[in-house]
């Protein structure tokens, strides 16, 4: 991690061009460099195109009405307002699924609830990554897929996922060179019924009984 300093006026642009709770310092000029890259041809010291396009908010996007995400990287990734660093639709897939097992604590129950393709334990051909701290190896998906994935998994868990992201300025990108804004739907509903469904596995019975399934 590094340091810079910038001016006072610097500084006061970039927060004009963040967004509250979602940006930091850092994910700002991220941006920047991203459409600054994603648009070679107006590259120019003395363009104000580039200004011009990052005032534009993201266009924002909630719950199942995501749009194809091909060619989107990902900028902004939190969970429950906790940002994690170096963001990638990968972490987001795989950091999900560890909330999830430290929220209901049984691997097999995780198998059973994620829409994703998960296997218990270790395995790391067809396309699997092992994640120790879920007791599974979930297989790697494109980016709509862990976005799916994922938000389906928050809504169960009662856990509100946030993401931004920039789709590379080319032809077959849904939004080319536009930014975009996820966020999961209300988890409430869902909360409450995966807290009756723990409340059942309370009983030692039960449990037993699950996890020989």
């Amino acid at each position: 991690m590094r340091s810079i300093q910038v001016d006072d006026q610097t500084y006061a642009r970039l927060k004009e061009i963040a967004e509250p709770f979602i940006d930091t310092e850092s994910s700002v000029i991220s941006r920047l460099l991203d459409s600054y890259m994603a648009n070679p041809a107006e590259r120019s010291p003395n363009s104000d195109v580039l200004c011009n396009t990052l005032v534009e908010q993201p266009i924002l996007f909630e719950g199942a009405l995501a749009p194809n995400l091909k060619y989107a990287k990902l900028q902004v990734l939190r969970l429950d307002g906790v940002e994690f660093k170096n963001p990638n639709w990968a972490k987001l897939h795989h950091e999900i699924h560890k909330r999830a097992f430290a929220k209901i604590g049984s691997a097999r129950g995780l198998v059973a609830m994620s829409s994703s393709r998960l296997v218990l334990g270790k395995k790391t051909d067809e396309g699997y990554v092992h994640v120790p701290e879920a007791g599974v190896s979930i297989q790697g998906v494109d980016a709509i897929h862990a976005w799916r994935g994922a938000s389906d998994l928050a809504r169960k868990i009662g856990l509100v996922i946030e993401v931004k992201f920039i789709w590379s300025n080319k032809p077959l990108a849904a939004y080319p060179g536009k930014q975009g804004r996820l966020k999961s739907d209300d988890a409430a509903s869902e909360l409450k019924a995966l807290e009756e469904l723990l409340a059942e596995w309370s009983d030692p019975l039960d449990s037993e009984a699950y996890d020989n399934l």
